[in-house]
């Protein structure tokens, strides 16, 4: 039976629900996992195979809703020129984590519309948690309201994309601000999952995130869940907001809750 997922919101209910119908695959195929992670040959088709099919199922109930929307996702960029609204689609963040067996990862989505990301869902397939947003209604997971966290435990995630290249990574982690993030200055956590590092500063789960990565899908919806959870995504040492169009020149954006950005700035 599909599951369907009700909000005020039309555009997070065609993302939530085309993400429940993909969600179903890329759970059996993660119980396949086991049999197949040894065989090093194989895994890395087993896990592309999953993420396609994953793919195809959310561009095909996404499309059909809206037929003329853009697509990005990390391996299509489909464009209509008279069209200003985008699907921003990443149908396995934490890819290697589900190549490992992992339990931490997750499908993502977000809508842009005009330069700017309007709604988005975050699915944690296994928790069966849905974080969801649209801007200026706030941010959720499932039916229940989140809010960034105002505890003193100061609990940083530290995040790399996986599709980040080794030199960009080398120059960004060289970089004084990134010698903050290190076990002996913060007690640091991550989830090997952009999207889900930054859905739990939404819901207070972290204090902060530092998501280092160059694609979009990596942190599109999970910039809008943190601000509408009353967040702040900026730069380093800095109090404007941060647009994803910045954090992509940038390769990285700080996310974090008031109290947590107002310390970290001081170290």
């Amino acid at each position: 039976m599909n599951r369907l997922f009700q909000t005020p919101s039309l555009w997070v209910n065609v993302m939530a629900n085309a993400v429940f119908k993909a969600s179903a695959f890329l759970l059996r195929d993660f119980g396949e996992i086991d049999h197949v992670k040894h065989i090093k040959r194989n895994i890395a088709s087993f896990v592309k195979t999953a993420e396609n099919r994953t793919e195809q199922v959310l561009l095909a109930d996404l499309t059909k809703a809206y037929p003329c929307h853009n697509v990005v996702t990390k391996t299509q960029n489909l464009q209509n020129p008279d069209q200003n609204k985008t699907w921003i689609v990443n149908a396995l963040c934490g890819r290697e984590n589900f190549a490992c067996g992992a339990p931490s990862f997750c499908i993502s989505i977000a809508l842009e519309i005009q330069s700017s990301i309007q709604a988005c869902v975050i699915y944690d397939v296994l928790r069966d948690e849905m974080f969801w947003s649209e801007k200026n209604k706030g941010a959720f997971v499932n039916k229940q309201r989140i809010r960034v966290t105002n505890s003193d435990k100061n609990l940083i995630a530290l995040t790399i994309s996986e599709s980040l290249s080794q030199d960009r990574q080398q120059n960004i982690l060289s970089a004084p601000m990134a010698q903050t993030f290190s076990p002996s200055v913060l007690p640091l956590r991550s989830l090997g999952s952009p999207a889900l590092d930054l859905a739990y500063v939404a819901a207070g789960r972290w204090n902060g995130c530092l998501v280092i990565s160059q694609s979009i899908e990596d942190f599109a919806a999970g910039y809008l869940l943190v601000q509408e959870a009353g967040g702040f995504v900026t730069a380093w040492n800095k109090t404007e907001s941060l647009t994803y169009q910045s954090s992509l020149e940038l390769g990285y954006g700080l996310a974090a809750s008031p109290d947590t950005h107002r310390w970290l700035r001081k170290l």
